[in-house]
């Protein structure tokens, strides 16, 4: 490619062409190596809040309420067994619905990234569920 620029070009602009430098590879992996340390660092220094609400006829357990990001986190529901007991009625995260979420009285998180409220609300043992939450199996 230079030998036809040069050709077509006269002898003394011929100097005045810049030749096309590329990094050499390991400057290139110096670069990358400082952007993953620099978010490396960042991730270790940033904690995000786990804050948990019931309405009083429950108890909501995690292991810890500030977490690293990209974590996992599980909440354990526990309904009261108090005045007859209760039972789950709804669980929301941030406002969110996550009801269905909740298996065998256990709500995951999986890659966190950002605060998260989780409010739990129980009804009781005995009490009517209206017709949108009831299942029935057989």
């Amino acid at each position: 490619m230079r030998k036809i620029l040069r050709k077509s070009i006269p002898k003394s602009l011929q100097k005045r062409i810049p030749t096309p430098k590329r990094k050499p590879f390991w400057v290139t992996a110096i670069i990358l190596v400082c952007l993953l340390a620099a978010l490396l660092i960042f991730c270790t220094c940033i904690r995000f809040d786990i804050t948990l609400e019931t309405d009083g006829n429950g108890s909501l357990y995690t292991e810890t309420v500030r977490v690293r990001p990209f974590s996992e986190v599980c909440v354990r529901i526990e309904p009261s067994e108090a005045n007859g007991g209760y039972r789950l009625y709804a669980v929301t995260v941030n406002g969110k619905d996550r009801t269905d979420d909740v298996h065998f009285g256990m709500l995951r998180f999986r890659c966190i990234w950002g605060d998260k409220t989780v409010r739990a609300a129980f009804c009781a043992e005995n009490a009517t569920v209206s017709s949108d939450y009831a299942a029935v199996f057989v």
